[in-house]
């Protein structure tokens, strides 16, 4: 049972009732340790127009965190089955034959980015190379690359991470584009690329 201090117009002892509690004046409820319970919690309780002022530290880190394969979480973003859950760490859609103003260019210098996310730039290097730099670096360089190409011509390109390792570190990534088909061998600059991190 809880009972509430005296004060106001209450009586030391009295029992608490929702109707009480939703009253103007709501006193201090002391309840007993183990009772509160879900059921004794099923029945409604407006406090839309209260304040609840929780003690010093009892809200901690500890007390918040939860594991990123959490069921909760993974149900709620549609992955409730077994397989574990890994974030998308940098992601980024930019135009390989335009500059930052939006104007076609083949000079090497910063794409333009549609869309993107912990990406701060897209460099291009050479033609059909370009440098993907993130915004926060990653935590090591292990992480896997999954590139893309699209292109409104009728040609087919492939992309991909360039020279191996060399070129993977913590703070970039830089990928070659190249036509797919023989008739048009070598690297090239599409105009529709998409890189996406997973670590």
């Amino acid at each position: 049972m809880a009972t509430v201090t005296a004060g106001y117009n209450w009586v030391s002892g009295e029992t608490v009732t929702p109707a009480k509690l939703n009253s103007a004046a709501a006193p201090t409820v002391v309840v007993a340790d183990g009772e509160v319970t879900d059921a004794k919690l099923a029945a409604t309780l407006d406090l839309s127009t209260k304040t609840v002022t929780l003690p010093d530290d009892s809200v901690t880190n500890a007390k918040l965190s939860l594991a990123a394969n959490a069921g909760e979480i993974k149900k709620a973003i549609n992955a409730d089955n077994s397989p574990p859950i890994f974030a998308c760490r940098a992601w980024v859609n930019f135009d390989g034959t335009k500059n930052t103003a939006g104007e076609a260019s083949t000079a090497n210098t910063n794409r333009l980015i549609r869309a993107s996310g912990n990406v701060s730039s897209v460099t291009r290097v050479a033609q059909g190379q370009y440098t993907v730099n993130f915004t926060t670096a990653m935590p090591d360089a292990n992480y896997s690359t999954h590139a893309t190409t699209a292109s409104n011509s009728n040609s087919a390109f492939s992309a991909s991470t360039v020279n191996g390792r060399t070129f993977t570190t913590t703070s970039a990534v830089r990928i070659v584009t190249a036509f797919a088909n023989a008739s048009n061998n070598g690297y090239s600059d599409p105009d529709d690329v998409s890189v996406a991190i997973f670590r």
